[in-house]
Parts: structure tokens; sequence; C-alpha cells
């Protein structure tokens, strides 16, 4: 299948954040360096993926799409692909994906283990990490433990939390072994944020046979909000795209949800846009629906179209039919602000681009 769709329009979106392509971007930064930035979050638990978002290392391989750039936007980059790129990944994963991506890491990626700098995390970052998983009663007990400790000193590694905990609650459950492993991941040492200086596309796998669902999820949201909320963007003015394609699988967490639209509320008027697939929303947040700024509706189930409709102005008036016919690379779309007013109306009809790039996505 060579189906364009939720998955393809993020990366026709950071190729043209990353890649100077004629005809399909212009750019006129008067000398100025490319202030764009991206960083594309992948996550997997009980299992290896297919690593798509790396695909952008390589052109495009199907001939018919690169005619249509050349024959439609006059664009001959036949040959596009990223030549520099980091790849964030979980301590002790670096070698084996090192040789599993050798040809992308010929190519100019560099795959990394992931690092937080205790700062990076502070009582937002270890509520959502060390909440992950608990029922309600105890997640609200160690939480308030978590806040009194926290608001002497946020730096605090998991190792000096953990000391601070044990003096403090006779016994920590299973918040001992799990400050305990987040020790590999959080340390001194530079702020992840950091990495945001140097122009080039961020991707991160939260790929893990050991660690559970609700873990990475977490982990995901502490990263895009570290990322999102970096005085980095400010300081070097720079905007970021955060790319999250299975985002329904965060928000169909209660917890991770209410963390994720706690961020999305605080940063929505900063230098950070969010970019979020998902194929469900029967247990999204109407709340976090309503911070949306824009919307692409890919061919979609009627029940998930009735539950958009009470939230999102756009969809009165929008036929499950108009939806239903939709072929391969067309959406429906809406904007809260638009060069063509005619978008914060109501859906209007969109044909994605092809990418210049290999998007992936073939089945």
């Amino acid at each position: 299948s060579k189906a364009m769709g939720k998955s393809t329009l993020p990366r026709a979106i950071a190729e043209a954040l990353h890649l100077p392509l004629p005809g399909l971007t212009t750019r006129n930064l008067g000398g100025r360096r490319n202030p764009l930035r991206s960083a594309t979050i992948d996550i997997q638990a009980h299992g290896s993926g297919r690593h798509e978002m790396l695909k952008g290392f390589f052109p495009n391989p199907q001939s018919e799409q690169l005619a249509l750039l050349r024959s439609l936007y006059q664009c001959r980059a036949d040959n596009a692909a990223y030549r520099d790129g980091l790849l964030l990944c979980l301590p002790g994963q670096e070698r084996a994906l090192r040789l599993r991506h050798a040809a992308a890491v010929e190519r100019g990626l560099q795959i990394e283990p992931l690092r937080f700098a205790p700062t990076d995390l502070g009582a937002f970052g270890y509520e959502c990490l060390l909440g992950a998983g608990h029922a309600p009663r105890e997640r609200s007990q160690l939480l308030q433990t978590l806040d009194m400790l926290l608001a002497d000193d946020e730096a605090q590694t998991p190792l000096e939390l953990l000391a601070a905990l044990s003096a403090q609650r006779r016994s920590l459950g299973p918040v001992g072994k799990q400050l305990t492993e987040l020790a590999r991941l959080v340390g001194p040492g530079p702020s992840v944020e950091e990495l945001l200086v140097r122009e080039r596309p961020i991707f991160v796998l939260l790929e893990s046979h050991s660690h559970s669902l609700h873990f990475l999820l977490a982990l995901a949201v502490v990263l895009m909000n570290t990322l999102a909320r970096s005085p980095v963007l400010t300081r070097e003015e720079l905007l970021l795209w955060l790319f999250c394609d299975e985002l329904n699988k965060i928000l169909e967490s209660a917890l991770m949800g209410r963390h994720l639209t706690v961020m999305a509320a605080e940063s929505r008027h900063g230098r950070a846009s969010l970019y979020g697939g998902g194929q469900r929303t029967g247990n999204v947040d109407p709340g976090f629906l309503s911070l949306l700024s824009g919307v692409f509706l890919f061919n979609m189930a009627p029940a998930e179209l009735e539950r958009l409709r009470g939230v999102l102005p756009w969809l009165q008036g929008t036929r499950h039919s108009q939806l239903r016919d939709l072929g391969p690379g067309e959406a429906l779309a809406a904007f809260a602000e638009s060069s063509d007013p005619r978008f914060t109306q109501a859906l209007r009809y969109l044909k994605l681009r092809c990418t210049a790039t290999w998007a992936g996505g073939e089945t």
C-alpha cells in the first residue's frame, strides 16, 4: 500500500523544516541560520517497531511520486534526504540500533542514549514518571510527599530523592525500584534541551521489552514538556515542532492525558507546536481537544466524528460521507488562524503533496 495519511503528513512538515526543497519550500532567512527545529517521538512497548521515522535519511523510492513533484511543483529534489540527525534511545540500546541502522548512520545519523538533567524533570516530571501505573490513592499519597521534598530543591537526582523519601516513609513499595531505574536516565550533566541548539532533526525512540507502556508514555510527556518549555527556544530564537504520531496512546491514559493537557495549555502560546496523530478519540479529554489550533481529518468512523462534533466548531455541518469518500492523501482541514480565512470557518478539502524524502508507511 502507498497510502498517505496521518503518518505521511508529519514527514512532509519535517522535511520542509530541515531541507531546502526548491519548488516545495520557500525560505528567505537573510543570511541567518535556520531557526526551525523538530523532535519526532516513537513509542513502542513489548516489542520492536519498524522505526519508520528514520526513513527520511533516504530519498523517496517511489518514482511515480517524484514524477508528480516534478510536474506539479517543478521540484527536482530526486535525492532529498537528511544528512544529519540525532536519534535518542533508552540507555543500553544504542549499540544494537547503530548496527540495525548502519546505512542511516553512514548518512549522518548519530545515535545516543537519552539522558535528562535533574532540572529537566522537576515536580512535573517526577509526578509523571513515578505516578504512572499506581492506583489513585497510592499516587495521591506519593505526590504529597514528593511535593514537599521538591519544594526545597527541584534539581534532585533520583538517588537523592530516594534517600529523602526513605527517611520519611517506612515503605516505598514500587517507588524505590522506579527511582533506582530512573538513575540510568537522570543524572548530572547538560540539559536535554541543549540538544535544540544544533540545527538537525531529533528522533526519540521509546521502545522497551521491560518497561511498561505507562512508563514510556510518561517519559514521552516529560520529554515533550522539557523541550516545549525550554528557555533555549527563546534564547536562540528558535521554533520547535513536536511530532507524536500515536498521541491517542497518551490521551487514552487519564493520568497522562491530564499531564499532557497541562503541558499544552501552558506552552500553547510559546515557541513550540505539537502535532499529534491518532485513530480514536473515545477516552480523550474534551479539555485537550478544545486547545487544538488546527485539525486534519482523514477517513474515520462515524462515532469518532460525532465525538469531535460537540467539541470542535469547524465540524458543524460535516457529513460522514465527506470523510468516507476521501482517498489516499486527501483530508479535510481547518485552523483557528489561516492566511486563507475559509479554513477558519469550516473544514476544507486538502490534497497532501508527496514527500521528497522516504516517508515509509508501505504495507
